[in-house]
């Protein structure tokens, strides 16, 4: 009976993980722009905080395990883990936020004090230039 028990746990388990996969990189990679915070779009979110509309743009590329992430004054390089229904954002082995992508979408929320706002991404690229800005990159490796 035991061994019964343990066979259909097991079993069990196999099946959740199978079922887990990870998402086709294929479906993210490419050149994502910031479409949206908090529901607003980019110019009305800058004209909300008192923001040119350039300093708000923010494009990512996602490519072999990395996404490049550039806005007006720095542009920084990260790992990603990809998972199954996004990815995760490494620095230093730690993830620094996750990415969920739905309907043709990147999305991640980050808590400003007053709850999580949403911050969603659409496939293509805005074209701004950046300031003189400074270059980070990360360093993690992407985990498997």
């Amino acid at each position: 009976m035991k061994k019964l028990v343990a066979t259909l746990l097991l079993l069990a388990m196999t099946l959740a993980m199978t079922a887990c996969g990870t998402l086709d990189i294929s479906k993210i990679e490419g050149e994502w722009t910031l479409s949206t915070i908090g529901g607003l779009s980019i110019e009305e979110y800058a004209e909300a905080i008192g923001a040119s509309v350039t300093d708000c743009y923010v494009n990512w590329t996602v490519s072999d395990g990395t996404v490049l992430s550039i806005n007006s004054v720095v542009s920084s390089s990260f790992d990603i883990s990809v998972k199954s229904n996004g990815f995760e954002i490494m620095k230093d082995s730690s993830i620094v936020m996750s990415v969920v992508y739905k309907n043709d979408t990147l999305t991640y929320s980050v808590d400003y004090g007053n709850g999580p706002v949403e911050h969603v991404f659409v496939k293509g690229k805005n074209e701004f230039t950046a300031s003189a800005g400074d270059t980070y990159e990360g360093t993690a490796t992407t985990e498997a």
